[in-house]
């Protein structure tokens, strides 16, 4: 586990990418949102996502755990659910979004592209942040950063309001960009061939939506 200390402090450095992450993702979604016209409040539902997702993933160890944290509750402090715990804040926070963006096409749309551009300026600082903790694979994190902020531009610069074949397109780039960085990453654990699974699911989540744009191009 990452940890940085500050004289007899310890603190959770895995914690404080994520709080980059939120920081990060938080000022560029304010930054793109001040060039287009929202009828919802997105900036509280963003803030409100990311405190369940916190939350969630730190009180996983409850559910995961649950005897060890009874026991010792002060373990919720200093450790979290780790990866399972990040599907499962992950599901949580997906149900409040749905929940929240359930009114129809043109919502789900503005909530896709906001949340797009909130998750890769999150992940842009997330691995800045990590470029302190694993200096010898900075590589593959400055991919990582490379590879959202080009994202970013493709709708900072794109005319407004953005078509669901550009938003899907952002999708498909960034997914198959990220799963080639993951090359760049010495320490990956092979999955299936000379793949990781992080791999694999990324590259599945671009496959996915590229038949779902060339089937959406179909019908315009």
């Amino acid at each position: 586990m990452n940890t940085l200390q500050v004289r007899s402090f310890v603190i959770n450095g895995q914690l404080l990418l994520i709080l980059a992450f939120g920081v990060f993702g938080w000022l560029t979604f304010r930054s793109y949102t001040r060039r287009i016209s929202l009828q919802e409040d997105y900036g509280s539902i963003a803030i409100n996502a990311f405190v369940i997702w916190l939350l969630v993933w730190k009180g996983s160890l409850l559910l995961l755990e649950p005897a060890t944290t009874f026991q010792h509750p002060i373990t919720l402090i200093y450790y979290d659910g780790g990866i399972r715990g990040r599907f499962i804040a992950a599901a949580a926070t997906g149900l409040y979004l749905a929940y929240r963006f359930r009114k129809g096409k043109d919502s789900w749309r503005s909530a896709i592209e906001i949340t797009t551009v909130y998750l890769f300026g999150g992940l842009a600082g997330y691995h800045l942040g990590y470029l302190w903790f694993e200096p010898h694979i900075g590589l593959f994190h400055m991919g990582y950063v490379i590879v959202a902020v080009l994202v970013l531009l493709s709708f900072f610069i794109v005319k407004q309001p953005v078509l669901w074949t550009s938003l899907l397109r952002s999708w498909v780039w960034g997914c198959m960009g990220l799963a080639v960085i993951w090359f760049l990453n010495p320490e990956r654990t092979l999955f299936v061939l000379s793949f990781s699974i992080q791999q694999v699911i990324l590259m599945l989540i671009g496959i996915g939506v590229f038949i779902g744009t060339v089937k959406m191009e179909k019908k315009v």
